[in-house]
């Protein structure tokens, strides 16, 4: 595994682990609902750091979201098949 790819997976872990302590004392619905923003404003965040101008990146706009919301769709179906598959595993019932 490279370095980012580790550097990925340990901030993966992080924000993982800081959710699931939250959800001891809040509703995991609300807590997933807040790193779906978050992951959203993040996201514009880091692609409008990509580009050089305001120009620029209003002509990316369309692609922008269509890269984001495929890598969603991708990483959503990977866990959900990966909670389907270990359910009584992970929830333990």
């Amino acid at each position: 595994m490279s370095d980012t790819e580790q550097q990925f997976w340990d901030l993966v872990e992080e924000l993982i682990g800081n959710a699931n302590e939250k959800s001891a004392h809040q509703d995991p619905a609300l807590i997933s609902d807040a790193m779906l923003y978050a992951a959203a404003r993040f996201g514009a965040y880091a692609a409008a750091i990509a580009t050089a101008e305001r120009k620029e990146f209003k002509e990316e706009l369309g692609d922008i979201k269509a890269l984001l919301m495929q890598q969603f769709e991708t990483m959503l179906d990977a866990n959900l098949d990966d909670y389907l598959e270990n359910y009584k595993i992970y929830l333990e019932r």
